[in-house]
């Protein structure tokens, strides 16, 4: 597996905008994916706007091919989902192409978006449906279930979250 991780950056807006289509398994096919994930009144929360202060992702690339992401925001007062924890604890989200899918390269996005993140804040927390095959991934790189919830579709989602041992330095 050739990846090669980057920090996620402005410029990576638009393809952060697939990365929570397929993240969030919007069923539209071909350039309906943008558009929908933009005008979705729940979803587009975790990527419009992309490069704030407290936004932190990176971006994976095979080739020079971007092939998935894992990114997380703070979403307060009226952008709170069901991931909410509290106004210091960034959301998570990760996807990657499906093709890449089983490959290794969501393990290794999670474990670099680690490296920065556990400096910032104490936790992340993630909603994944529990039918979703990477709330497994999610398990084995520390994640715990903290709830099961109803989403946003009516099914059933695990609301988990990553504790991170204290750090010098902690944004409040």
């Amino acid at each position: 597996m050739g990846i090669t991780v980057k920090p996620a950056r402005r410029k990576d807006e638009e393809f952060l905008w697939l990365m929570i289509y397929y993240a969030a398994h919007m069923e539209l096919d071909g350039a309906e994916h943008t558009r929908a994930v933009k005008e979705h009144p729940y979803v587009c929360r975790y990527v419009r706007g992309w490069g704030i202060p407290d936004d932190i992702g990176v971006v994976g690339y095979e080739r020079g091919k971007r092939v998935g992401a894992v990114w997380s925001r703070l979403l307060t007062g009226e952008n709170r989902t069901y991931g909410c924890v509290d106004d210091r604890t960034p959301e998570l989200a990760a996807a990657v192409l499906p093709e890449y899918k089983g490959r290794g390269v969501g393990t290794a996005l999670l474990r670099a978006h680690f490296q920065t993140v556990k400096h910032l804040y104490r936790a992340v927390t993630l909603v994944v449906r529990t039918d979703n095959p990477a709330h497994r991934l999610y398990l084995r790189e520390g994640f715990v279930i903290r709830d099961t919830i109803t989403n946003r579709v009516g099914t059933k989602s695990y609301h988990m979250i990553r504790h991170f041992p204290p750090a010098d330095k902690e944004r409040t």
